[in-house]
């Protein structure tokens, strides 16, 4: 406290005496002469002058002669040599120095003999009266050291209670960190299995969920491609029963070029309804896997943000708390410091004796006072460094947490990409199972065509040779045989239009039921995942407030025993 501001006070007037030679400087010129620097102004920049004022600044002699030198060194000749200069250097002569000498020795004999006329008139007016005031001086000494032994006794006993009052605190200050650092252990343990559970819950969901839509995707094409080998079959089936009743008519042969375009345009539409579909999940899928990014992106953020909140946070609290213990710790001794100067100060010595005799008295009370100071002072750092290991270990303890929510966090990611992957690996063997199967109907199609092409001018040629064989027939009977053919002929291929018309309806409805299917699969993901993100985040919230909760308490619980603390170390100090 003392030496803080002697310091500061040495401080302060060195900035004032550079605060007054810089203005100086400004007004005048500066002298060096004997170690010291001078600042004063001039009314005329001459040689005479400056001699003038630094006779006058330094009490030289008015017969002494200097000589001006300039800050090289050179010796000033004139005044123009001046013009320029802030500072010059001002030499005595030889005998300069031995005039000084003889004036500080007659101030000496000057001041010697003036304390000692002082010294004898004081002896001569206390010689009276040295007596009465050495017996009530020695009176007073007496009933002092009766009180201080008191004081002593009372200031012993005082500082026993408040030592076992410390250590009791102590002790249950241990027994309570003990009992809170057993309590965190055992919370951390609880969440740490409770977030080990809920990851491999989320996760073990994530894989059934897949391993189901994997699964239902497996049926669904599996029924589509019965599906399709079913109407296949039909097809084959129809255009059997229409190559039969083509045989027996001459006139079938449009009619089924006609169903065989209708059939070629229905299987162009299904293709064309297939290719929408999957252009509709791969941008459906494309959107879920963006908005997981975003809410992960989100998530991460958020987690880094609380994280640097409660770290910030922490990190102010404790450094508030061990500047306050500080700060309270130096006014104490401050207090205690200006105390003992106080009552040090308080006895006035009247004699040798007596002076002697109380200065004894008052290093006896000052040995068994910084006794107490150092014991106070060893018990204060003691609490204080124990405070400290107790800080740090906090401040490693929030560190571990962070670190495993951070691991938490990485660990939640890679799940998360492992699901995308996941996500997109089945999107691409869904693409590869979509045009597989396109493929196959396009080339079942192309089949049918050159087969129906083929079986068209095979029926061609047979048509016109059972014409041939009718109009010999018809020759030789004289029968109208065209109108039986041409209504037979309608009669058959209506019946296979018809069965065409159903199995492209029946393939129609398929591909719609199927698209829904999907639709509502993809829906049913976006949701769960939706959820499953809403969820994270809900826990990850909750887990930050309580976290915040337990270091706020934390810190209350610590400014209230720093508090009694430094209570009790005010009252050591007061008493």
């Amino acid at each position: 406290g003392p030496q803080m501001r002697s310091a500061s006070e040495f401080s302060e007037a060195w900035h004032h005496h550079s605060d007054m030679v810089n203005q100086d400087k400004d007004s005048g010129i500066c002298v060096h002469s004997c170690g010291r620097l001078e600042a004063f102004p001039v009314q005329k920049l001459t040689l005479s002058q400056v001699c003038t004022a630094a006779r006058r600044a330094f009490d030289f002699p008015h017969d002494v002669e200097l000589k001006l030198k300039g800050p090289d060194g050179l010796l000033l000749q004139d005044d123009a040599a001046l013009e320029g200069l802030s500072s010059v250097h001002a030499e005595l002569p030889e005998t300069g120095f031995h005039d000084i000498e003889r004036r500080v020795d007659q101030l000496q004999h000057m001041q010697i003999s003036y304390i000692c006329e002082r010294l004898t008139t004081l002896r001569e007016d206390l010689s009276g009266r040295v007596s009465s005031e050495l017996l009530s001086l020695r009176e007073a000494l007496e009933q002092e050291q009766g009180s201080r032994h008191l004081s002593e006794e009372v200031m012993r006993l005082e500082l026993c209670q408040q030592r076992e009052e410390l250590r009791l605190q102590l002790l249950r200050l241990q027994v309570a960190e003990s009992e809170i650092r057993e309590m965190g252990q055992v919370g951390t343990a609880v969440k740490q299995e409770s977030a080990e559970r809920a990851s491999e819950k989320a996760v073990d969901q994530m894989e059934a969920r897949l391993a189901r839509d994997v699964e239902d995707f497996r049926q669904a094409s599996w029924l589509d491609a019965s599906g399709m080998e079913h109407r296949q079959a039909q097809v084959e089936r129809g255009l059997q029963e229409v190559r039969d009743v083509a045989r027996s008519a001459a006139a079938s042969a449009a009619l089924a070029k006609a169903g065989i375009a209708e059939l070629a345009a229905t299987a162009a539409a299904a293709a064309e309804a297939a290719s929408l579909e999957r252009r509709e999940r791969l941008s459906a899928e494309s959107t879920i896997c963006t908005r997981m990014d975003e809410l992960g992106a989100a998530l991460m953020q958020e987690a880094q943000r609380a994280s640097q909140l409660e770290h910030t946070t922490r990190g102010d609290r404790q450094t508030e708390v061990v500047m306050e213990l500080g700060e309270q710790l130096g006014a104490a001794l401050e207090i205690f410091n200006e105390e003992r100067l106080r009552r040090s100060s308080e006895e006035s010595p009247a004699s040798s004796q007596a002076v002697e005799a109380l200065r004894r008295a008052c290093e006896e009370l000052r040995r068994r006072t910084e006794d107490s100071e150092v014991s106070v002072g060893r018990m204060t750092r003691e609490l204080a460094r124990r405070i400290q290991e107790e800080v740090e270990r906090r401040d490693s303890e929030v560190s571990d947490v962070n670190r495993r929510l951070a691991e938490e966090v990485d660990s939640r990611l890679e799940g998360e990409q492992e699901v995308s992957r996941l996500l997109s690996a089945l999107d691409e063997t869904l693409g590869q199972e979509c045009e597989k199967l396109g493929h196959e109907a396009l080339k079942g199609i192309q089949r049918c065509s050159s087969s129906l092409e083929e079986e068209r001018k095979e029926r061609v040629a047979e048509v016109q040779e059972m014409n041939q064989k009718l109009c010999k027939v018809q020759r030789l009977d004289g029968l109208d045989l065209e109108a039986l053919l041409a209504m037979l002929k309608q009669e058959d291929v209506a019946v296979a239009r018809k069965e065409s018309l159903e199995a492209a309806e029946a393939l129609r409805a398929g591909l719609a039921e199927e698209r829904s299917q999907r639709a509502d699969a993809t829906r049913r993901l976006r949701e769960d995942c939706r959820e499953a993100i809403q969820r994270e985040v809900g826990a990850r919230m909750t887990e930050s407030a309580k976290i915040r909760e337990e270091v706020q308490s934390e810190s209350r619980v610590r400014k209230e025993a720093l508090l009694k603390l430094h209570r009790a170390i005010g009252e050591c100090g007061l008493g």
